[in-house]
């Protein structure tokens, strides 16, 4: 589980595409690094991703081809910032959300529209998927489900 508050930012170094999964080398500043170990979970740019290699700085994370095809991490670039955080340990301070990582589903976007510091998406939903959906309000982003 991760809590949605974003630890630290890396740098994407490499991406090795395989139809449709990926490897992607991350540069993470080294002093967090230490206390990362293989088959860890990261959270990056908010998709839970496996740790399969560290070295030199660099951690290594597969994406499975329905990870590749349901996020927008195969449209990342060499050298693009991305978002990180570690998985929540069980003792851990709680400063934020339960959050999987996992994607459940892709919708269509009817409607985008900003009110001062917030942005709101109408989304196309199946009547399967509305069950799914829980209305959130934030101060800064939003997304709100037009049921």
């Amino acid at each position: 589980m991760f809590t949605g508050i974003v630890e630290k930012m890396g740098r994407l170094q490499k991406t090795t595409h395989q139809r449709e999964s990926m490897v992607l080398d991350i540069l993470f500043p080294e002093t967090d690094l230490k206390a990362t170990k293989m088959g860890d979970s990261i959270a990056v740019n908010g998709v839970c991703l496996t740790v399969i290699a560290i070295n030199e700085g660099v951690f290594s994370a597969e994406a499975m081809p329905e990870t590749y095809r349901t996020t927008n991490l195969s449209l990342l670039k060499q050298g693009e910032p991305v978002n990180l955080e570690r998985s929540l340990p069980i003792t851990g301070r709680l400063d934020g959300h339960f959050v999987s990582g996992h994607v459940d589903g892709t919708v269509k976007i009817n409607r985008r529209w900003q009110e001062q510091n917030a942005i709101y998406y109408e989304l196309a939903l199946l009547p399967s998927e509305k069950r799914r959906i829980v209305k959130k309000v934030q101060s800064h982003w939003m997304v709100q489900a037009l049921l």
